[in-house]
């Protein structure tokens, strides 16, 4: 799976700006975060690592990734 140019300018609370689970070798690029973002990327419990983050601009995400 391949995403490019994912962002949110009004973020949802509570909600990450995207969730990936069951994703095996995904590839997220491209993307940012803007002011206000909690969670930017969410995976599964162990996915995080299979998720490739390439060319993102994420530090105004309070949590730029994590897993649940």
């Amino acid at each position: 799976m391949l995403r490019d140019d994912v962002s949110s300018s009004k973020p949802a609370a509570g909600s990450p700006v995207m969730r990936l689970t069951r994703s095996p070798v995904a590839i997220l690029r491209d993307s940012r975060a803007f002011p206000g973002t909690g969670v930017f990327l969410s995976t599964g419990a162990g996915e995080l690592k299979s998720v490739t983050l390439s060319g993102n601009t994420l530090e105004n995400a309070k949590t730029p990734a994590e897993e649940r």
